[in-house]
This record gives C-alpha cells, structure tokens and sequence, in this order.
C-alpha cells in the first residue's frame, strides 16, 4: 500500500449514484495511504446541497441524471468554488475526457483502473496549491504596485487611473476636484523624532482624511508627507471649499506619538475640473503649484488654482464657520410659521424654520446654509438644535393654553440619519412632548433616496404617534408612490400655488391633489398663500388648511404666543 503521509486529512466530496461505486472509491483512497473524510452525495439535489460545505476535493462520478460531470463542474465553477476536481467514467468517451478537462476538472480516471486515484489526488492538489500560491503572489505583487505599505492608501499611478477613468463620464455642468496636501515642516518631524515616528504620524494622517472624505472618494499617499484626495462630481466650487476646508481641520486635533501629544499642520492646493485642466497631468499640476502657493502664504490652509475660485471658496468657508459657531455657541435661532384652518380660521399648527444670524453677512436664509450644513457635515446637529428648540416652545404654548401642533421640516441627510428617531423621541422626552402634536414633514426625494428604509422609519413614526406629511408634493414624478405610505397629510407645493389665478393646469393640478388627499383620508394644506385670490380658489377647491404671508410671516417663538391670542379673539374662540 503506497503511503502519502505528507498529505493532510482531507475532506472529500463523492458525487456518484451507484453505492457499490462508492465503495470502490473509499477503498481506493484507503489504499492509495490518504487520510479522507468523505460525503456521499447520490444525487444532483444532495450535491447541491453539500457544495455549501468546503472540501479539498470533488469526485464525480461522469453520468449522474440529469447531468453529466462537464455540467456538474460548470455549476462549481459558476458558484466560485476553484476545489479540484477529480471525474471518473465507466466506459472511454475521449470527446468526455476533453469536455471535462475544459470544463476544469483536474484529471479524468476509468474506474476500473483506480489504483491511479492516489497520484490522481496528490498531482490535483499540488497544482491546486501551486495556482493558489500564485494567486497570493499576484495580488500582492498587485497591492504592492498600486497601495502605499506604510499607510494602505492608493499609490499615485492608481489615483491616475480612477481620474483618468472619471474625467469621460463627467456630465455638462460636472466638475470633480484634485486636493494636494502637504504636511507642513514633515521633514524635521522625521530628523527630529525619527522614520519609526514619522510612519506613525502619516498612518494617523491617512485615517482623518478617509474619514474626513466622502463616500466615492478616493485618498493616495503621493510621497513623504504628500497627500491628494481625488473629490468626485461635484457642481459647485463652493461644495469643494467646504472639503478643502474640512480636510485642512482634520489637522486640527493634535497626534498622538509615543505617548506625546504634536500639533501638525498642513498646506493644501486645490484644482478644479474643467477649469483648470482636462486632463490628469493638468489636473495634477495645476493642484500642486497652488499648494506652493498655500505654504507660501502661510501654511495651515487651502488655496486654489484659479483666484476666482478663492473668493467663492473664503464666502463658503466663513459661511460653514458662522454656522459652526452658531451651532457651538446654541445661537441658531428658529422662526415659527402659523397654519391656518380653513374651516374656521384657526391657528391649527405652526412650521418651525431655522434662522441663522452671521457676523459680517447678517440674516441668512435657510436655502443658503441648509445645503452648507449637509456638505460640511453639520446638517444632523442643526436638525437636533432646531427640533429642541421647537419642542421647548411647543411646551410652552401648550403650558399656556394653546392646543396646537409643531411641524418639523426634516431634511434628506437628517431623516437618513441613523441617529433621527433617537434624538426626536429625546427632545419629546426632555420637555414632556406628546408625539401627537407634532408632524414630520419631508420631502419626496428624502422618501425614494431612502427607500426602503423610508417606509420601516415612517411606520415607527407614526406607531409612536407622530403625524407624517409630504412636503413639496407634486414636484417629482415618484409623487403617487409616496401616497402608499401611512401619512397624516400633504402639502401642496407654493409653484402651483403661484399660478391658480392664471393658470389652468394649475388649478387642476391642486384639484386633483386634493380630491386624491381626501381620498386617501389625508389633510390637504396650502403652502405659499399670498393673495384673497389664491385662498378662495383653493377654498373652493377643499383644501383643509393654509400656511402663507396672506395670514403671517415666520416669527419669532415669543410672538406666537400673541399671534395665537389675538387669533382666538377674532375667531370668538376663547
């Protein structure tokens, strides 16, 4: 009995029909001296099955209805699975031998000569191991080539080919960005502290700007202390200086080197596409020298490529500091907008709309900071801020004897957010809000971007009591998709509001959105009324309730309270 010790115990895969066939072939491997545990797979549906399993080893059988081995190997291969496979056949068929050998078996055996089935085992597992190891070696000599050993990054030659790979889908409109980023005076950190040191600090270096970037971004380790983050389809420069300047604040916490803290800077330039460059070895120089530019100027900031660019950039970034600031400071104010009853002109509810106060600009409407909060990342802490404030002041007209119910605007980012429902039911719990009195509106968008995810949170909201309405209804094509969800009420969009005096479709349009509203048993409101005109038209169109400049302007929370009053009085309500 020939001996194989240097093989491992294997797990062996049968695939044969006839049991006296299976016999022969344990036998086989017994006396070929391989230590095998094996599974015996009779039929198609068991060997299907048992594939879920790993094995070092497949042997089937060339016929087993209704397939035959070539197909049983394509089904292997199909699910991934690259173990060796081993067929044997009862009769010579050398149009079979080939078909399998194709296929990917690794030998083909009669059974009647299985006395071969030792060597057959040992030469497809070496070769097995021999395509593995090769495997191993071209990937690493493939992660060698394309991603930096220190930190993991990309290497410069990959970056080159994502961007080259970018530039031809970019759409009319479409720009993408190249940040270089230099660590400032990384040289003496090394002469000072050491290479072990330096690696550290550059390891550290790659984690905050993964963090820092967004999803599709791509991060590279260039040479030295040199960086560049490849920023994706973007469509205005503002949003790139809020990532230029969200990568140079990544420097700001200091780093952490053999039990010391270090404050470390960095120089930053910036090239935008098409502007400064329609290809990559534009691109790349053009990033480069306005990050000479930066270290020249001062260090510890971003500078872009073209001087226009910069003004628009500074706007932006002072902007995202007042904001952040407002933000760590708890200055951001929120104004509160009246809803009306039709039915009987009562203050029903109020819309809570953030405002923030700036320095050097003064008043800055929402349409302005709202899309700088999601780009910089603050979007989720401006939304917690105004929704305590709201349920403060709810708290307080309710205390006052005033039934009225808080509508809270949530963005997309916001209401994605995995923290949203946590931090609603925390502001409800802090000031003894019942989720009753206030409505969650978003927008459609926010509702198909989310998806299904959208309907399992609006189906919690509304368990817990909260009203949902549909903001800005009818200005997306997915409108009457959003209507299956369990909503309390829409909201139609001010566009169509605009026009019902002189427009047709207009007026047809909030008929039908009212008529499908009530339908569905849902309130109907009109946001935007500004004219007598527009409200008795959508009186006499249903429409349940009306938020617009014809009955107030968003005010402050203190003034609601008098507006509330002075309502009832001329309403003979209270």
């Amino acid at each position: 009995m020939t001996s194989l010790p240097h093989l491992p115990h294997l797990r062996i895969l049968i695939l044969e029909d006839d049991e006296t066939d299976y016999a022969r072939l344990v036998e086989a491997l017994q006396v070929a001296g391989l230590a095998a545990t094996t599974t015996h797979a009779s039929d198609v549906t068991r060997f299907l099955v048992a594939l879920d399993e790993p094995y070092d080893l497949i042997i089937a059988d060339y016929s087993v209805p209704p397939f035959n081995a070539d197909e049983a190997i394509g089904i292997v291969r199909g699910r991934g699975i690259d173990t060796p496979i081993i067929v044997v056949t009862s009769s010579v068929d050398d149009e079979a031998a080939v078909r399998c050998i194709q296929a990917g078996a690794s030998d083909y055996l009669l059974k009647d000569r299985l006395a071969r089935l030792g060597s057959a085992v040992e030469r497809a597992l070496v070769e097995h191991g021999l395509r593995q190891d090769n495997v191993v070696m071209e990937a690493r000599l493939s992660y060698v080539l394309n991603y930096d050993e220190v930190t993991g990054l990309l290497k410069r030659a990959l970056l080159d080919d994502r961007l080259e790979r970018m530039l031809p889908i970019l759409g009319p409109g479409d720009r993408l960005a190249v940040h270089f980023l230099d660590i400032d005076a990384f040289k003496d950190v090394n002469d000072t502290r050491g290479q072990e040191a330096g690696d550290d600090i550059l390891r550290q270096v790659a984690r905050r700007l993964e963090t820092a970037v967004d999803i599709g971004d791509s991060v590279a380790r260039l040479s030295g202390g040199k960086f560049a983050v490849l920023q994706g389809k973007v469509a205005a420069v503002g949003d790139i200086a809020i990532m230029a300047d969200r990568l140079i604040r990544s420097f700001d916490a200091p780093f952490e080197v053999g039990g010391q803290q270090l404050f470390i800077t960095a120089s930053s330039g910036v090239a935008v596409f098409p502007e400064d460059g329609l290809d990559v070895m534009a691109l790349f120089s053009a990033a480069d020298m306005a990050m000479y530019e930066a270290k020249q100027a001062g260090r510890n900031r971003f500078q872009f490529s073209r001087p226009e660019f910069g003004e628009v950039a500074r706007d932006r970034v002072n902007l995202t500091s007042d904001l952040r600031r407002a933000l760590d400071e708890n200055t951001l104010t929120v104004a509160f907008q009246p809803i009306i009853s039709a039915r009987d002109g009562m203050v029903v509810a109020v819309e809570a709309l953030a405002r923030l106060a700036t320095p050097t600009r003064g008043a800055v409407g929402p349409a302005e900071f709202i899309p700088i909060a999601e780009s910089a990342g603050l979007i989720h802490e401006l939304g917690h801020q105004v929704h305590s404030i709201s349920f403060m002041w709810l708290r307080q007209w309710i205390d006052a004897g005033h039934d009225i119910a808080l509508n809270l605007n949530v963005s997309p980012h916001v209401f994605r957010h995995p923290g949203f429902e946590d931090q609603l039911g925390e502001s409800a719990r802090k000031y003894g809000v019942d989720p009753a009195h206030v409505t969650v509106e978003i927008t459609e968008s926010a509702i198909m971007e989310a998806a299904g995810d959208a309907l399992a949170l609006i189906h919690r909201l509304r368990a817990k009591g909260y009203g949902v309405a549909v903001d800005d209804f009818g200005t997306r094509f997915s409108m009457l998709a959003s209507l299956r969800l369990p909503l309390t009420s829409l909201k139609i969009d001010k566009t169509f509001i605009d026009d019902l005096e002189s427009d047709e479709r207009s007026r047809l349009i909030a008929k039908v959105t009212t008529d499908l509203g009530h339908g569905l048993g849902l309130i109907v409101v009109a946001e935007g009324v500004e004219t007598a005109a527009q409200r008795d038209i959508l009186l006499e169109l249903g429409v349940d309730e009306f938020q617009g400049y014809l009955y107030a302007r968003p005010m402050p929370g203190e003034a609601i309270r008098d507006f509330i009053a002075a309502n009832k009085r001329k309403t003979g309500v209270g």
